[in-house]
């Protein structure tokens, strides 16, 4: 994202609970105030910490840490004009639908992975963005493949270059724009409801279903 932003892309960013704080050190006192965070958070989030740390190691969890702060950081102190609080249900469906272009981000922070090749996979939003009726652009993954006819339905960008040109492109066409938005739109609601998902599990499972009854009692 700090790539992107000096592009001079008109983007805005919403989200709860914007900071600022200091960026991690690698001291003692560091290390100290990252486990009290920890300790302190609910239970559900301590036992994902404590399942990562077990598995890759109290150094990696810590440069984790370190490395969410860090970027949290970068963002607040370059970029604070483009970042703005969280919004309500409503208004947050609105600017779903109405925003010229959606961007999807599909990589996570994890300490299993380099910060140079972080973990990326598909979100919820691949799906509610499109079936919501978003000229979508999102992060590619493999996943995307077997969801979407990625350039007719959705649009993905594999860099921050790409994603500038692309984001570009889109708002500079409006017919594209509209063209995304309905095959997008379409494929979700056809290929991703809660229905067609499970009518996909059950052929899988090879059990025996008759139409959409077994998912209707």
């Amino acid at each position: 994202m700090a790539e992107v932003f000096p592009s001079g892309l008109p983007m805005k960013v919403y989200g709860g609970n914007w900071s600022t704080h200091e960026p991690a050190t690698t001291t003692k006192q560091t290390i100290s105030s990252s486990v009290k965070k920890i300790i302190s958070r609910r239970r559900k989030s301590l036992s994902q910490h404590w399942q990562r740390a077990r598995h890759y190691g109290l150094s990696a969890e810590l440069r984790h840490l370190s490395t969410r702060r860090s970027l949290g950081t970068e963002l607040l102190t370059e970029f604070q004009s483009s970042l703005n609080t969280g919004v309500p249900h409503d208004e947050m469906l609105r600017l779903t639908t109405d925003s010229a272009v959606l961007l999807g981000i599909n990589r996570c922070p994890h300490p299993g992975y380099p910060l140079n090749a972080p973990l990326v996979y598909s979100r919820l939003r691949d799906i509610e963005g499109p079936m919501m009726g978003a000229c979508y652009l999102t992060e590619y993954c493999e996943d995307l493949d077997n969801m979407y006819e990625i350039g007719k339905e959705i649009a993905v960008y594999r860099s921050a270059e790409e994603l500038v040109s692309e984001a570009h492109r889109l708002l500079e066409d409006e017919q594209a724009r509209r063209k995304l938005r309905r095959l997008g739109q379409r494929a979700a609601l056809s290929r991703h409801t809660m229905e067609r998902r499970f009518e996909v599990i059950f052929r899988t499972l090879e059990l025996t279903v008759k139409g959409s009854s077994m998912l209707k009692q």
